[in-house]
């Protein structure tokens, strides 16, 4: 609710593309335009200089680059895992820890068996 008193805000994520690279995306804007969307988020990596860790500005690109993307089998192999262990009567958070994922994914999951 914080974000309700703010003009603008923005998001780093990480890139998955390669490590070390960062892209900002503007989540909020209020009484401005969209300039840095999904479709137009300026990527930098990360560089150290004198002992000063900075971001240094590589190129404009879109976020949907910079996200992972799972082939059908992959995504098909977390479902089974997580039914594995939620069979085994391993808790939601449990299952989302120990296969890297979130756990509203693991309940969305089980929630349609």
């Amino acid at each position: 609710m914080l974000i309700n008193f703010f003009d603008s805000s923005f998001a780093i994520g990480e890139s998955s593309s390669s490590a070390g690279v960062r892209y900002i995306k503007q989540i909020k804007q209020r009484n401005t335009e969209d300039i840095y969307n999904a479709e137009n988020v300026p990527l930098f990596e990360i560089d150290k200089v004198n002992n000063f860790l900075q971001f240094e500005f590589m190129r404009f690109g879109t976020e949907h680059e910079n996200l992972k993307q799972f082939s059908s089998e992959e995504k098909e192999e977390l479902n089974l895992k997580i039914l594995e262990l939620h069979g085994q009567g391993k808790s939601l958070r449990a299952i989302a820890d120990a296969l890297g994922t979130n756990h509203m994914k693991v309940q969305r999951l089980i929630d349609k068996q």
